[in-house]
């Protein structure tokens, strides 16, 4: 079932790639056309910021008398010119309509890079002058009241008046009230379409929809904080036209801003953020009467505002913000506020308590809607490391650093101290995501950390809120300092806790500067580096390869009798079936139905052992592994079957062959009557010896070869570190003859001769189709081995396998290179001449197909 679903979910991700990949060809290759409405007309306007290098078209709708009021149609996000149609119906038809769609909104250029109010600001300009408009009259709806007040202060000879319909204005009275804090959001949305756009296979829909990443950027570009200091500068007449239940841009904001221009008028409508659409005839008729009085010249400036606005605009604040939130604008306030949590959870206390202060919430609905979006987010973290952290253990590539006993150690940790950890975090900013993340990975059980949680959310949220509110605006200008810096001070606090825990301290002990030591061996040494970084140079050279001889799978045919030459998860009950037709001697083999029990497996074991010697200890091993996984020597029948039970697929059960073990490359060219041996290599089983005094541990650290795997001997032996063997006594540390399990390897080439050349091709004698690859092999000695007596063939690696003696410590890394790539070199020369015998090789697909496998398994 467990392979069934795996098949099934490579299936899924292959087909979700497929398709990745064809929708951004579609969308390269066939970009959505972008045309103008059916009244439309394009513009063509030169760039401005970082888009001055490429011609922005915009689109826009010019109709009406030609000698009539001119009015500019200012759109707001993520809608286009089209949202003035019903109020565009209800005007007189003796005003001349111009309403342009912004960049990256309906019929205009899209994917624009700035998207800033004073980007927007510039191509009205623009479309001001090639149209050759004489003061218009601003209408600007929503976000358009940005780029209206930036175009009123570069050009205010070229506006006659302003309503601001619905309009966004002073920072303070946008969502959250801070910058900050709304950047935040406003980053977080235009990530999330970003991703949307980018890793769904959508073949171009998502670009032309009304929510994409050009409406997220206009929001994510803006900058309100300008618009109050331009509100209190204007001039010219202004008309505020605001629906009473505005749950985007609250009531507050329409009357604060006809606080700070003194002249302007303001007008309520029953309805909410959409009234343009809903009361398109009376916001018509507002918009007529203000504009004919304009250009009457009986419309207020500024000059002849009242003394008791000018004096009340002169304040700094007003004295009554606005009425508090109720109703629907309650409810998004508190949404707001709880998915604000998420990006900062302490900044967003912080301005819960501001807007408590200022009346806009009450003090137990802030300190609610911060601790329910704390719950939340800090949960889902908390279950995001239980279930994904726990699993991803078990898989490349966290299984290489993160192992099921350092697991348990933390989670024995946590049990302890979770308390004070999770209090603590919940003080310290920028330390929680990781903490929480931990506490699931680490199996904290989930009543004791919601418990821990509660109590400290339920501390610090009312304290922060309430300080807030008696502190205001400097402490929330002092919390984003010291936040801004919160993460990078914890970082450098943790890289200095970690020098010292783990390289000063040790280095006062005999113990530490072993392991300090051998830290470094396996730093400085090439032979302990891990795959992925000794093989990147081998992988673009196998690349090279493949385009030089027109076939980038070309080796996969160079072991016509295995499966992908032996690239990987090859059959080794197979492979000694095709060895058994040869002349040599192979370790004795039991292959176990996988479909059968465990006590059926013992009783076709105990058969197996009746044909052999000694009946232990025997060699148990996965039928489809690499590099020792899964490898176990068994001492009794106890142990045989604990190892069965971890082995997944087909078990091998093998004889033990006692001796020496070696390592053979044997490479054969079918044009060839016989073959050669290119790598002789020696294979020290790593063991330390007793002194009556020293524990294992110590052993380890005080050997000069086995302190370099101090960290898999000490995983391995972690029951035995603490005993001491007897005076003489012999501690095999590394009973398999693998280099990653601390075995180690020595160059053989002076065991070379005829004999053992003679003995080796008598093992590939009749053994058709196996040319290239490295025997492991056991001999008594040295002398037998040399004269190619008693050698016993344990293991046959294809394609994939290394000419061992490479980690001899007397090579360079560019000696092992330059070993390997003359290896890859023979190999594709070999798998040549096979596909010239009708012996294909495998597709590339079949090829990336496997090594994806392996690479994740």
């Amino acid at each position: 079932m467990k392979a069934e679903l795996k098949k099934w979910l490579r299936i899924l991700l292959v087909a979700y790639l497929c398709l990745l990949v064809a929708s951004h060809l579609k969308r390269i290759l066939d970009p959505i056309e972008i045309e103008p409405g059916e009244a439309q007309k394009i513009f063509v306007a030169d760039g401005y910021g970082e888009d001055a290098e490429q011609p922005i078209e915009i689109a826009y709708l010019d109709e009406g008398p030609r000698d009539g009021p001119v009015l500019l149609l200012i759109h707001g996000s993520p809608v286009g010119s089209s949202v003035f149609d019903p109020l565009i119906e209800a005007l007189p038809e003796n005003f001349r309509i111009v309403a342009p769609d912004l960049p990256g909104h309906g019929n205009s250029t899209h994917l624009v890079k700035d998207g800033s109010f004073r980007a927007d600001a510039d191509y009205l300009h623009q479309l001001i002058e090639r149209l050759d408009l004489q003061a218009v009259h601003l209408i600007a709806y929503s976000r358009g009241g940005g780029p209206a007040l930036i175009l009123m202060e570069n050009h205010p000879e070229e506006v006659s008046s302003l309503v601001l319909l619905s309009s966004i204005g002073v920072q303070e009275q946008e969502l959250l009230g801070n910058h900050s804090l709304n950047q935040a959001l406003f980053s977080l949305q235009y990530g999330f379409f970003l991703l949307l756009e980018e890793l769904v296979p959508h073949f171009g829909f998502l670009d032309n929809s009304i929510l994409n990443t050009d409406y997220a950027q206009s929001f994510s570009d803006a900058d309100q904080r300008p618009l109050r200091g331009i509100l209190s500068r204007i001039e010219a007449p202004t008309l505020i036209l605001h629906g009473e239940n505005d749950a985007l841009v609250p009531l507050a904001a329409a009357e604060e801003h006809q606080r700070i221009v003194p002249h302007s008028e303001l007008k309520t409508l029953s309805g909410g953020h959409i009234v343009l659409m809903k009361k398109a005839g009376i916001v018509a008729d507002h918009i007529s009467n203000f504009v004919h009085k304009t250009e009457a010249g009986l419309a207020t400036v500024k000059s002849q505002a009242s003394p008791a606005r000018l004096l009340a605009a002169a304040q700094a604040k007003a004295e009554n913000p606005g009425a508090p939130a109720s109703g629907r604008g309650l409810v998004f306030l508190v949404v707001i506020l709880v998915l604000a949590t998420f990006v900062s959870e302490d900044l967003t206390c912080v301005v819960a308590g501001v807007l408590a202060a200022a009346g806009t919430i009450s003090f137990p609905i802030a300190c609610l809607a911060c601790f329910l979006g704390i719950f939340i987010g800090d949960l889902t973290i908390f279950f995001m490391g239980r279930i994904f952290g726990a699993k991803a253990i078990h898989h490349a590539p966290f299984r290489w650093v993160i192992t099921e006993s350092r697991l348990d150690m933390a989670s024995t940790w946590f049990d302890r101290r979770g308390a004070v950890v999770i209090l603590a975090t919940r003080f310290i900013p920028g330390s929680r995501l990781p903490a929480y993340f931990a506490a699931g990975m680490a199996r904290i059980k989930t009543a004791k950390f919601i418990f821990y949680f509660v109590v400290a959310s339920a501390i610090w949220t009312p304290l922060l809120v309430g300080l807030s509110m008696l502190l205001g605006n400097q402490l929330l200008n002092f919390l984003s300092t010291f936040e801004h810096w919160a993460l990078p001070g914890l970082l450098g606090l943790i890289l200095i806790f970690f020098a010292i825990t783990h390289l000063i301290v040790p280095a006062f002990s005999h113990r530490g500067r072993r392991i300090l030591y051998g830290r470094w061996r396996r730093k400085v040494r090439w032979e302990f580096w891990p795959r992925w970084v000794f093989y990147p140079p081998v992988v673009l050279w196998v690349i090279w390869l493949g385009l030089r001889y027109r076939h980038p799978s070309l080796f996969t045919g160079v072991n016509p009798s295995m499966e992908g030459g032996g690239i990987a998860f090859e059959s080794k009950r197979e492979i000694y079936e095709q060895l058994a037709k040869g002349q040599g001697s192979i370790v004795r083999t039991l292959a176990l139905d996988p479909e059968q029990s465990i006590p059926e497996w013992l009783g076709f074991v105990r058969s197996f052992q009746k044909d052999l010697k000694q009946p232990y200890p025997l060699v148990c091993k996965p039928d489809q592994g690499e590099r020792g996984e899964g490898v176990t020597i068994v001492q009794n029948e106890k142990e045989l079957e604990a190892a069965l039970k971890d082995l997944e697929g087909t078990p091998l059960v093998q004889e033990f062959i006692p001796g020496l073990e070696f390592g053979v490359f044997f490479e054969k060219k079918p044009s060839e009557s016989q073959g050669r041996i290119t790598s002789i290599t020696r294979k020290i089983h790593t063991s330390v010896v007793g002194d009556g005094l020293q524990t294992i541990d110590s052993l380890i650290l005080n050997h000069e070869r086995a302190v370099c795997s101090y960290p898999f001997f000490r995983e391995k032996y972690k029951e035995q570190l603490l005993s001491i063997p007897a005076e003489g006594e012999v501690f095999e540390l590394a009973p398999l003859g693998t280099h990653c399990r601390g075995s180690i390897f020595l160059d053989g080439s002076n065991l070379a001769s005829a004999e053992l050349d003679a003995s080796i091709n008598r093992i590939f004698d009749g053994a058709e189709g196996l040319c290239f690859g490295r025997l492991d092999a056991k001999c008594p000695s040295e002398e037998e081995f040399q004269e190619g007596k008693n050698i016993t063939l344990i293991e046959f690696n294809g394609i994939t396998s290394e000419p061992t003696h490479i980690y001899d410590a007397k090579y360079s890394l560019w000696f092992a290179y330059r070993t390997v790539f003359a290896q890859w070199n023979r190999a594709f020369a070999i798998a040549e001449e096979n596909k010239k015998n009708g012996h294909p090789p495998w597709t590339a697909t079949q090829t990336l197909r496997r090594l994806f496998a392996a690479l994740f398994r």
